[in-house]
């Protein structure tokens, strides 16, 4: 299995705004553990919808891809997500309207792959701090 392949696959999803094939490459048990979820998000469906929210916060915007590193059944990737805030985007405070301005945010992502090489689980760093401001929430 080509995991390099599969990781463009996922770029690919979020650039197209296709949150079904997006979560598609999800399994169904899968974790996905990120800076502004307390806890993990569990289950493809909930990743589906987590991700369906932010594609709908920011529609259009583009995922661009640097340094995968592959080992075993593990990717590390870092990456930079551009878009402009068009749409409501849900945080701890509760439902913030669009801002209508552009982030920048630079991150990595590490996706563990099951041996049917669907992702299993992973885990995504980027500062959040960095959003808020961008966005002019703090």
């Amino acid at each position: 299995m080509d995991l390099k392949k599969l990781v463009e696959k996922w770029r690919e999803a979020v650039d197209q705004g296709e949150m079904d094939a997006f979560s598609a490459l999800y399994a169904p048990e899968a974790l996905l553990l990120v800076p502004l979820s307390p806890e993990p998000v569990k289950g493809r469906e909930a990743i589906q919808k987590y991700e369906s929210t932010i594609s709908s916060a920011f529609p259009g915007a583009t995922l661009r891809l640097t340094r995968p590193i592959v080992r075993d059944d593990t990717v590390a990737v870092e990456w930079e997500y551009s878009g402009t805030n068009t749409g409501p985007l849900t945080t701890a405070a509760g439902v913030q309207p669009a801002t209508h301005r552009h982030v920048s945010l630079r991150g990595a992502s590490v996706l563990r792959f099951s041996p049917k090489g669907l992702i299993a689980e992973e885990h995504r760093y980027y500062d959040s701090r960095s959003l808020f401001q961008q966005l002019g929430l703090e």
